[in-house]
C-alpha cells in the first residue's frame, strides 16, 4: 500500500475529527484550520503524530519550552503545533495555514464595526 493510499484511508477514518491529542503512537494529526464559522472547507492536510511528538520533544530539550506553540519542519514545509507540559501535542497547522495564520497576526488591527460606524457618523455631522 502506498503512503498516499494509507493517508486517504486514515483521513476517511478520521473524517469527523479536526483536532486530536496524540502521542508517539503512529496516529495522524489533521490540520485544525477551518473557514470558521461555516466549517465547510476544513483542511485535509495531516501529519504523523509521532513526527509532531518528536518535534515537541526536540523543542522542549533544545529551547526549554514547557508549553505553547512551536514551529517545526517536515517534508519541506513549516508546521505549527501546540505542546503541553505532559508531552502531549494537540492541534497542528499545515504549512499553508501556518503561513496564513502568521500573516493574519502581522496585519495591523482592523477597526471594529462600531468604530467605522462612529467615524462615518462624525463625517456626516
Amino acid at each position: 500500500m502506498s503512503f498516499e493510499m494509507y493517508l486517504q484511508n486514515r483521513l476517511h477514518l478520521q473524517e469527523a475529527e479536526t483536532s486530536r491529542v496524540v502521542g508517539a503512537n503512529g496516529e495522524l494529526l489533521r490540520c485544525v484550520w477551518s473557514n470558521h464559522p461555516d466549517h465547510n472547507l476544513d483542511c485535509r492536510a495531516c501529519i504523523p503524530g509521532d513526527v509532531v511528538a518528536m518535534a515537541w520533544q526536540r523543542e522542549t530539550e533544545e529551547h526549554g519550552t514547557l508549553e505553547g506553540f512551536f514551529h517545526f519542519t517536515w517534508n519541506d514545509g513549516v508546521w505549527l503545533a501546540y505542546g503541553f507540559r505532559d508531552r502531549r501535542v494537540r492541534g497542528v497547522y499545515c504549512p499553508t495555514h501556518c503561513a496564513e495564520r502568521m500573516a493574519n497576526r502581522l496585519r495591523p488591527a482592523q477597526p471594529s464595526a462600531r468604530e467605522v460606524f462612529r467615524r462615518r457618523c462624525e463625517r456626516l455631522a
